[in-house]
């Protein structure tokens, strides 16, 4: 029951963040504008700084070296699990910019956020370091070929690639994090004091960010798309609960387990909402994802994990 109560106050303190941003747009103590000012400060800033941190800090070659095991296994979890999405976001919507809001959904957990925050206060740095290392893959496909379907100039078709979709500083960020961390070139320490500072502040801003565009709908309108609930509840339960049994009864280490039951069982990646209000698309469905998710993943985390670890 210790992980249990850990987990939910984990879970409540993320809470405080989006109940403050939903205050302040209720209560228009912001501009109107501010969900689209802070949603292009988050893609243009604040988390890329936060993917250049990780990946120049993290990304050495020792590193990869003594944990390809943990990278294995997420290349090997996660390729079926894309592979799936595809064939989920025709299955939920006919529209072309739904059906990549339900694949990256599908694909992509809070894993980053609310996984590192949960994984470091339950597990301690141990495990966050494991944690981090698994999700590399994971943060190449998201940051890479996942925010490209986010990003509004692939409406023709809804599996075109389009190259001219990963020239943006999420992916320079990653490519640049990726260099630094494998080369270890050395950098001036108040560069990477003020990338880590910029990188801090990607948590509490998501998450401001987030009450405040679920503060601009109706409530009713956002808790009432029954489709939201079973991509919620395949992200939240089936989807880790799957993997997490197969690994079980393959005998897998338990670090395997925690760290890949972690980050599946995170609610639905604020990407969903971030990318379509920084370019001015429709967050309804976005907004809708996010609040579900993140509402039933109070009681869904702390289950899972007293359930599964």
């Amino acid at each position: 029951m210790e992980v249990f109560f850990t987990s939910l106050n984990q879970m409540c303190m993320v809470f405080l963040f989006i109940i403050a941003g939903f205050i302040l747009k209720r209560k228009a103590l912001v501009p109107k504008n501010t969900g689209s000012v802070l949603s292009k400060l988050e893609s243009q800033l604040l988390l890329p700084a936060l993917i250049l941190n990780t990946f120049m800090t993290r990304c050495s070659l020792s590193n990869l070296a003594s944990k390809t095991t943990l990278l294995l296994y997420s290349v090997v979890i996660f390729l079926p699990i894309t592979v799936v999405a595809f064939w989920v976001g025709k299955r939920f919507s006919a529209k072309s910019f739904h059906q990549r809001l339900y694949r990256h959904a599908f694909i992509v957990s809070n894993y980053g956020f609310m996984g590192n925050a949960l994984v470091l206060g339950i597990f301690g740095e141990e495990a966050l370091f494991d944690y981090m290392m698994f999700t590399i893959p994971l943060n190449i496909l998201t940051f890479s070929v996942c925010v490209s379907w986010l990003i509004p100039n692939q409406d023709k078709s809804s599996n075109a690639f389009n190259l001219k979709a990963l020239c943006n500083p999420i992916c320079i960020a990653l490519a640049l994090g990726i260099l630094l961390g494998v080369t270890q070139i050395p950098l001036p320490p108040f560069f990477t004091s003020a990338v880590s500072a910029i990188a801090n502040c990607m948590f509490p801003v998501a998450m401001l960010l987030t009450g405040m565009i679920v503060g601009g709908f109706g409530l009713r309108k956002l808790m009432t798309i029954k489709k939201v609930y079973v991509i919620s509840l395949l992200r939240l339960v089936i989807i880790p609960a799957i993997v997490t049994i197969i690994l079980k009864l393959l005998h897998t280490s338990d670090n395997v387990i925690l760290v890949t039951l972690c980050a599946l069982s995170m609610p639905i990646g604020m990407n969903v909402i971030i990318f379509p209000a920084a370019y001015g698309r429709d967050t309804t469905v976005g907004a809708s994802m996010v609040l579900v998710s993140h509402v039933l993943a109070l009681v869904t985390i702390p289950l899972m994990f007293t359930l599964f670890l």
